[in-house]
């Protein structure tokens, strides 16, 4: 069999006027003016500076690690992995809702919530504690990296989306461990004081712990926690008998508070004396000068009282505020040192404020 070939038809061509170039078309395509340019360009600038504002409002405090900077951070902090779930399975909850106690009537439901949330891994712990700082050391960096007057708005988004997510990575942080407070709380409710108050506070005592802890020394957020939780309540304590004392109570009502007292704060005493017992165990890991302004600062000589930072920067020919970096630097040395069994970042700062 033969191909033909396929006719075509073809129609003849016919010349056509070319098309009149719309002048309308051009006419809605105009280039913005020199005024108009420089209206948009301020607007945006004014929409830059409005971010950058908002986002220094309070600094972005964050507990650092050289591995934030390394090139693998993805890998070193397992960024890329999925943390499990704290809350509790249904079975976990009837049992929850079976064996938990109610110390105080107008607190019960707040504390049975408490325990539908999971305590925390020391793996899991760590994995928070990590991201949350790390997402806002790159927000830190970023906002430290930019120019005013240039405005980036997708680096603005991006800020915000690490604020964000380290915000979330905090509130979970926060409320796996809300049921230290309410432990801590009871035992401070046997001696008279409001469980109600003692939660508030506690639980602001442990917002502030959360901000404040370093993961990468190794130990529990619980015992970092607990140190600043009981701190809060012996706080209150002192006020509660400043102000009986001025209100001329009964001798008797104020004796037994005081022995009250001195029982709950019998532990932390052994802990200061442990802590000054380490530094002046470990304070020759110094140079002369950091061991002279912690001695100073911090009565290691024959238990004298600490001295303010302008006697020491006197003693030492130097400027008060030099004084005080000397002594961060000397802290920051101290710390890299310490026994996580007793001394942690909120003695520490406690010792500072002698």
């Amino acid at each position: 069999m033969i191909a033909t070939a396929q006719k075509v038809s073809r129609k003849p061509k016919t010349k056509t006027k070319p098309k009149a170039k719309s002048r309308s078309t051009k006419a809605t395509r105009k280039r913005p003016t020199k005024a108009e340019r420089e209206q948009a360009r301020q607007e945006a600038l004014a929409q830059w500076k409005a971010c950058l504002a908002k986002f220094r409002e309070e600094p972005i405090e964050f507990i650092y690690n050289s591995d934030f900077e390394e090139e693998n951070v993805a890998d070193l902090l397992h960024l890329e992995e999925e943390i499990p779930q704290t809350k509790l399975s249904a079975e976990e909850e009837e049992a929850v809702q079976k064996k938990v106690s109610r110390p105080h009537p107008s607190s019960s439901s707040y504390v049975v919530s408490l325990y539908r949330t999971k305590l925390l891994s020391k793996e899991i712990e760590q994995a928070l504690f990590s991201r949350m700082n790390y997402l806002k050391f790159e927000a830190h960096r970023l906002l430290e990296s930019v120019d005013d007057e240039k405005p980036q708005l997708e680096v603005a988004k991006e800020i915000e989306t690490c604020l964000r997510e380290s915000q979330d990575l905090r509130n979970e942080l926060i409320r796996s461990n809300l049921r230290l407070v309410v432990s801590i709380a009871k035992r401070f409710v046997e001696a008279g004081a409001s469980f109600d108050d003692l939660v508030s506070e506690g639980n602001m005592a442990l917002l502030r712990a959360v901000e404040k802890f370093d993961y990468a020394r190794g130990y529990r957020f619980s015992t970092y926690a607990t140190h600043a939780i009981r701190r809060t309540y012996h706080r209150l304590w002192l006020n509660r008998l400043k102000d009986k004392g001025r209100k001329a109570d009964s001798g008797a009502e104020i004796l037994s508070d005081v022995a009250d007292y001195r029982e709950l704060q019998n532990e932390r005493e052994g802990q200061w004396i442990n802590l000054k017992k380490w530094l002046t165990q470990n304070i020759a890991q110094l140079d002369p000068r950091e061991r002279l302004i912690i001695r100073s600062r911090f009565g290691l000589n024959q238990n004298l009282k600490g001295q303010p930072l302008r006697a020491v920067g006197k003693k030492l020919g130097i400027s008060k505020e030099r004084v005080r970096q000397l002594e961060k630097r000397a802290l920051g040395k101290l710390r890299n040192l310490a026994d996580e069994n007793f001394v942690d970042d909120e003695l520490l700062a406690e010792l500072k404020e002698a």
